[in-house]
């Protein structure tokens, strides 16, 4: 095994090292681990097979890509009998021109501003003469039109042509024409003649001007960048070799220009609620190099973070001068509508269930629960997965190893590559919100029981039977941690929402008050063949006056239970921790359609301060349950109320 020490102090006489070069063809490219963020470690073998003779060689990898590796980055390793004495890598300068080559750029510059000027002192020559030749056809052609016609002022002009009498003679005429057709033929052929001169002057004062033109680059003496001959980069390894035989070194640099986000797929079986996850690594590079047949990592590390602490600056604290903004001259609008159930407001829905409605997932209809036979589908290809492996010296990260060798072109284009397919741990709720959508909405409560790290990504997709339904994103979960995630709309359960009722009445004698009830009814049906937990949020008006009285009248308030929760999302976690496994704390008003199997109920009731409700409800397979809500408004009859939307 080749060791890594210091190279030996240099002795005077000691013999120079034997040069052995290799290029980067010689020893292509045989892993890769890509980061995350635009780096990746490259991998080279190159085998110095049986040395001549012993003693000191320098091996040199040349044909690098140039200002895309890490010069401090590069780390070589061996076998054989051999010392590892140094390693460094080189950039050569670009070789710059001599002052005789600066001097001969100099005199081109000077001699091609010398034809761009003298081309376009022809070209204006030649545009005058154009102008002057376009005249003279002008003038032919009105002399020729004038004579014919009769005309004697113009007759003089002509030699041979008479001006006696009221009219032109026939042969006047004739000579005036023959003078015409003559004059027409020589200002045509000057004009195209002209034409063909001025468009080849263009030309070429084009070509002069031309930025990428290979003789203006070469004249402009001050670019002497552009006339500089870059060279690629170098690795050199000095070698000590004490016996004769095979020589394997292992070159590792870090480059530039790669880089791989995560993307998954969530794949659902509606009629098991089973989730199985796709990890996708979506890879791409533009490190100038083609990555053939590699062996390809995907690594969660950054290895951009120093070693070295920052350095920590001072705080300072000073008055800070605010100016005071303008009063508005328009005082906020509200949205008014009529007194109604407490439907419609916003919050109620939550943000990935706008977002999955909005996209149009799925649907109410479509039920799972035919009766017709249909033959089970072929099975799914497996994809090459890729194996786990410790971050090693990036300390809490993991790397990815594809398991097929990889083939990824430097064109930036994306690569998508399996990284594994998960089974996880699943519980899964159907998420209702009857006054906003008649839609039953699949979230999902999973654990990550992988060794797999799912970072985040907001590219994933939702599959429903293996067809497409819509994207979500994820936040990055940890082996053993738990995420929920909504998938979407699931057809199997289907939602019927009555058409909200109304009745009105006026109380009192003397006090008079108005007096509104509201009734509303949501029934859930579950086509599926195994049973569900369905959780339904919907709310009542809560009151903000003493002398407005809300009452909630179905379900019973003594079968309520009521929490602090705030959001909608915080009370339907409390309803489905204490309700979710139950059998039921209530036993009224819980009905079900006609014909269905027994054993669907609703197990619990949970109230929030808002005046929001959440129902968890168990429905057996083929089953349904009908979830109500009445409640009343009560006020003075002389006053009139509003219904604010937050």
């Amino acid at each position: 095994m080749a060791t890594e020490t210091a190279p030996p102090p240099s002795v005077p006489g000691a013999d120079a090292p034997k040069a052995v070069s290799f290029s980067s063809s010689d020893a292509p490219i045989q892993a890769v681990t890509v980061f995350r963020k635009g780096k990746a470690e490259v991998t080279r073998i190159i085998n110095f097979s049986s040395p001549s003779s012993l003693g000191r060689h320098e091996v040199e990898l040349a044909d690098l890509p140039r200002s895309f590796i890490d010069q401090t980055s590069v780390r070589v390793t061996g076998s054989g009998h051999c010392t590892i004495l140094n390693v460094s890598y080189s950039e050569e300068p670009p070789t710059l021109p001599t002052q005789e080559e600066r001097d001969a750029a100099k005199a081109r510059g000077e001699k091609r501003k010398q034809d761009i000027q003298r081309l376009t002192n022809e070209l204006t020559i030649l545009s005058q003469q154009c102008s002057r030749n376009v005249q003279l056809r002008w003038y032919a052609d009105r002399f020729a039109m004038t004579t014919t016609a009769g005309g004697s002022a113009n007759a003089a002009a002509t030699p041979g042509v008479s001006n006696d009498g009221p009219g032109p003679k026939v042969e006047d005429v004739g000579k005036a024409l023959d003078w015409w057709t003559t004059r027409a033929v020589q200002t045509d052929a000057e004009q195209h003649r002209l034409e063909l001169e001025r468009q080849r002057l263009t030309e070429a004062i084009a070509e002069l001007q031309k930025p990428s033109s290979a003789s203006n680059v070469a004249a402009s003496a001050g670019n002497v960048a552009a006339m500089a001959t870059k060279k690629p980069g170098r690795i050199l390894i000095t070698v000590d070799v004490q016996e004769l035989g095979n020589i394997e070194l292992e070159v590792k640099y870090m480059t530039r220009g790669a880089s791989w986000s995560p993307s998954y797929d969530l794949r659902v079986d509606t009629q098991t609620d089973s989730v199985s996850c796709t990890y996708y690594g979506m890879v791409t590079q533009s490190t100038s190099e083609d990555w053939q047949g590699v062996s390809l990592r995907l690594s969660t590390a950054e290895p951009t973070v120093h070693g070295t602490p920052p350095a920590l600056g001072s705080k300072t604290l000073c008055i800070k001068t605010v100016q005071k903004p303008e009063p508005s001259s328009h005082a906020r609008s509200r949205r008014r509508a009529g007194l109604r159930t407490g439907a419609g407001m916003e919050e109620l829905v939550p943000m990935q269930a706008r977002f999955h409605a909005a996209s149009g997932a799925g649907g109410a209809g479509g039920g799972h629960g035919g009766s017709a036979s249909v033959p089970p589908p072929p099975p799914r290809a497996i994809p090459a997965t890729a194996q786990v492996e410790g971050g090693g010296r990036f300390l809490g990260a993991v790397s990815f190893a594809v398991e097929a060798p990889a083939d990824i072109k430097s064109n930036g284009q994306m690569k998508k590559l399996t990284v594994g397919e998960l089974q996880l741990s699943v519980e899964v709720t159907h998420y209702i919100v009857p006054a906003k959508a008649p839609a039953a909405y699949l979230q999902a409560k999973a654990t990550n029981n992988t060794d797999y790290l799912l970072l985040a990504s907001n590219n994933v997709s939702i599959f429903f039977d293996n067809s497409f339904v819509t994207k979500t994103s994820l936040s990055s979960v940890s082996p053993g941690e738990s995420f929920q995630t909504f998938l979407g709309i699931d057809p199997a359960v289907k939602i019927t929402v009555a058409p909200p009722r109304k009745t009105s009445t006026k109380r009192g004698i003397i006090s008079k008050s108005n007096h509104v009830t509201h009734t509303h009814s949501t029934l859930i049906s579950n086509t599926k063949k195994v049973p569900v937990t369905c959780v339904v949020v919907d709310a009542m008006p809560r009151s903000t006056d003493d002398v407005i009285k809300v009452t909630l009248k179905e379900p019973l308030p003594a079968s309520v239970s009521e929490c602090e929760a705030i959001t909608d999302d915080s009370l339907v976690s409390v309803a489905l921790e204490m309700y979710g496994g139950g059998e039921g704390n209530i036993n009224n008003n819980t009905q079900r359609p006609p014909a269905t199997p027994a054993g669907s109920l609703v197990t619990g009731v949970m109230k929030s301060p808002s005046n929001h409700l959440a129902w968890v409800g168990k429905i057996a397979p083929q089953g349904g349950v009908s979830i109500p809500l009445k409640y009343t408004v009560e006020w003075p009859f002389e006053k009139e109320i509003e219904t604010l939307f937050g």
